[in-house]
């Protein structure tokens, strides 16, 4: 299965940060969690998915109020939640998170900033030149308001809580990763992009994915400062790393994806063509086949009419002939009873004859 750099990073960020901080088995609560990828990355934690709706979480519940006892987990965590949700819900959200954990809280999204408003605003409408509609979940951010990062920390604050963040996906590479995945889902192709996820996982998240500004900030807060600094330095064991790819560097292995994903659309699109003309060569074949065939019946078709009629009149000239054989049978029975009549006159005339002869010689003598 294909991993998207976007979504699984700040689920390895988060899950390194969380192996610093808490002792397996936790309980750990991940409030909206996204298809069990903590728990596929942290397999000698619990964790529990919290989320409103969706089969693969563990509990349906609402993030402000969540089912669960007081320091209940060992570490909450919400990542891209706060922007999905109204402002009103933001405050009782992250202090529910506080009351049930009774360790440290991670919470990470896009926070308001004129940054991310201008690069989710671009993406948004690149993605509705390319789809004609819009966008989900940029559509939500918009009517919901990103969440202001100050409000948060106030929150924490008034929690007693010490906080620090860092700041993944710089926004050049998100802009560039989204537009590169709209491609590729609408060109039918996005295999074309799943290495390069992969690379930027491998070759990018450890090195320069803190570099700049970036569209996604993660806050880590505890208690204590140092748990705080534990996972900011889990977080990214090797940043800077002169071996790994920078965000130009990223971005131009992304712009190779997306060439390669437009290449294999139009050989896919190529290849659709050919066998739409091959298939219109052949239906031509079957057409001139189908005439051919229509001709020769129309040609039994009338050879079977004119057999029909001179079988007709064979019938006809038999019964005619078997008329006339009756009436040839019958005259011969006629001729047939005449003749015996006549035999049996002549007889009588020859019996006649002998008497007369005899009486004639009896009276000479």
């Amino acid at each position: 299965m294909t991993k998207d750099f976007d979504r699984t990073s700040r689920y390895v960020l988060v899950s390194r940060a969380l192996r610093a901080m808490v002792e397996p088995p936790g309980p750990i609560v991940d409030v909206g969690g996204s298809g069990g990828l903590l728990r596929e990355l942290l397999p000698a934690y619990k964790v529990i998915q919290i989320d409103v709706a969706g089969n693969d979480c563990d509990v349906i519940g609402s993030g402000t109020a969540l089912p669960l006892g007081t320091d209940a987990a060992a570490a909450v965590a919400a990542l891209d939640v706060l922007e999905h949700i109204p402002e009103s819900w933001r405050s009782p959200l992250v202090s529910e998170m506080v009351r049930v954990s009774r360790g440290p809280l991670i919470i990470a999204g896009p926070f308001a900033s004129e940054l991310v408003d201008t690069a989710e605003s671009l993406v948004d409408q690149i993605y509705r030149e390319l789809t004609g509609r819009p966008h989900r979940w940029l559509s939500e951010h918009r009517d919901y308001g990103l969440p202001n990062i100050e409000s948060l920390y106030d929150l924490l604050d008034d929690a007693g809580l010490q906080h620090a963040e860092i700041s993944s996906n710089p926004i050049d590479l998100w802009t560039r990763l989204q537009f590169a995945d709209f491609v590729g889902a609408e060109s039918g192709h996005p295999e074309s992009l799943g290495a390069v996820h992969q690379q930027l996982l491998d070759h990018y998240l450890d090195g320069h994915d803190g570099d700049g500004p970036g569209y996604r900030q993660i806050v880590f807060a505890a208690p204590d400062v140092a748990t705080v600094r534990t996972a900011v330095q889990a977080s990214r064991p090797n940043p800077g790393r002169v071996s790994a790819w920078t965000t130009e560097e990223a971005i131009r292995q992304l712009d190779r994806g997306v060439a390669r994903s437009l290449r294999d659309a139009f050989l896919h699109t190529e290849r659709l063509r050919r066998e739409k003309d091959q298939k219109a060569a052949r239906m031509e074949e079957l057409g001139i086949e189908l005439r051919k065939a229509s001709e020769a019946l129309r040609r039994v078709t009338a050879e079977r009419d004119r057999l029909g009629h001179d079988v007709d009149e064979l019938a006809r000239a038999r019964n005619e002939l078997d008329a006339r054989s009756k009436a040839l049978r019958s005259s011969n029975d006629r001729l047939a009873q005449q003749l015996v009549e006549a035999q049996r006159r002549l007889a009588q005339l020859e019996e006649d004859y002998r008497k007369a002869v005899a009486v004639a010689d009896a009276t000479r003598q």
